[in-house]
């Protein structure tokens, strides 16, 4: 699909810088906050609270269509196709799906497919993800965890998982960063996968690696659990690789990819509303780890929504902030404009698609060093803001 790859390509660029040089109605003529001068004329700011969003990144859409959709039931044949290729491979059934895997030398490959139940004959709400594991000898991707969160959606992150300490978009030695897309992107299109976007990446480097590690270490120990007896892992540069959080896109708006809060009133979900996405690994054997989730077959498509500003809903959220005890520092320091799921049905399988921006919030709580993530939503249409909590 060429379509996909192209798209997934450009969008990297930030929206608004697509939208350069096309006149844009002040904020006095409609009443939204369009500008990061207007935002701090208007809004007062805590102490303890800092907003380190970057503003030039921040979309400047003022409509979109909403949507419905409904979870996707992978092609296992194409699947299969894409990551083994013609090989072949042993096919097992399971409660909630099947897995098939292959072995070639030292490298074992896994391949599982959540069916809802359907290979094993009874229905399951584990429906329309699967996870992609290549196992070389002893050498386990999930390792990585230990230097990297390597599935993005973290509560509470150790020191030595925090990625923003990686360098992003940054060459390898095994094989440059572009490539690397180009190579992902052709085998997700074989995989017959809908159109996707980069979120976020980034580049594990040997000396970063080396340095998340030893904190690794001394975090262990200093919680005594890890025997002193333990040889500690040496990490080369055949270790290095690059992580990968991507997004289904669609229309013009990426769909969430975290899990936020469920709002006042909503039962289906017990604690957060769903997300969709596609975590990655790729190193020098290719992609080592996929972890695919609820992604999406659009069924129907509704009529424009007007929405409010980036800097509308930051001042919501900041009001909201303004409101409690802040203890220790808070940074703000992400903004998106995305697609919202909201279920529709008691099956959790088909979602109204709405949109609202999405902030992250971090702080760093010193007597357990760890760094705390907070996700709140704010609705592009209505205002109405969706607090998280640390």
């Amino acid at each position: 699909m060429n379509k996909m790859q192209s798209t997934c390509l450009t969008f990297v660029v930030p929206l608004c810088l697509l939208l350069t040089g096309c006149p844009q109605p002040s904020d006095i003529e409609t009443g939204r906050i369009e500008s990061p001068e207007a935002f701090y004329e208007q809004v007062t700011v805590p102490e303890r609270l800092y907003i380190d969003v970057d503003f030039e990144r921040m979309s400047t859409l003022t409509s979109v269509k909403q949507y419905t959709g409904e979870t996707m039931d992978m092609d296992q044949e194409k699947l299969v196709k894409a990551f083994f290729k013609d090989r072949s491979v042993e096919k097992s059934s399971w409660a909630d799906g099947v897995t098939y895997a292959a072995k070639d030398g030292d490298i074992t490959e896994y391949l599982n497919v959540d069916d809802g139940g359907e290979s094993f004959g009874t229905p399951t709400d584990a429906k329309g993800g699967f996870y992609y594991i290549k196992m070389i000898g002893n050498d386990d991707p999930n390792r990585w965890g230990q230097v990297a969160c390597q599935d993005f959606k973290f509560q509470n992150v150790a020191q030595n998982e925090i990625n923003s300490d990686y360098r992003s978009k940054t060459d390898l030695g095994f094989l440059p960063y572009d490539q690397t897309v180009n190579a992902i992107f052709d085998v997700l299109h074989k995989a017959d996968l809908p159109d996707l976007v980069i979120d976020e990446t980034y580049s594990l480097d040997l000396a970063t690696m080396t340095d998340h590690y030893q904190k690794f270490l001394k975090d262990r120990l200093d919680r005594g659990g890890l025997n002193a007896a333990v040889e500690p892992e040496e990490w080369t540069t055949e270790d290095e690789c690059y992580l990968f959080s991507l997004q289904q896109l669609v229309g013009e708006l990426p769909v969430v990819n975290k899990g936020w809060m469920k709002p006042e009133g909503a039962t289906t979900f017990d604690y957060t509303m769903p997300a969709t996405g596609v975590k990655l690994t790729y190193d020098q054997n290719g992609i080592r780890y996929i972890n695919e989730y609820n992604l999406l077959r659009i069924v129907s498509e509704g009529e424009p929504v007007e929405l409010i500003s980036g800097y509308d809903a930051l001042k919501a959220l900041v009001d909201e902030y303004a409101n409690i005890i802040i203890e220790q520092d808070i940074h703000i320091v992400t903004a998106q404009l995305c697609y919202l799921l909201y279920p529709v049905s008691e099956d959790q399988f088909s979602f109204a698609l709405k949109p609202g921006w999405i902030f992250s919030s971090r702080a760093v709580i010193g007597d357990l060093n760890l760094t705390e993530y907070r996700i709140d939503v704010v609705d592009a249409v209505t205002g109405d803001l969706h607090p998280g909590r640390f």
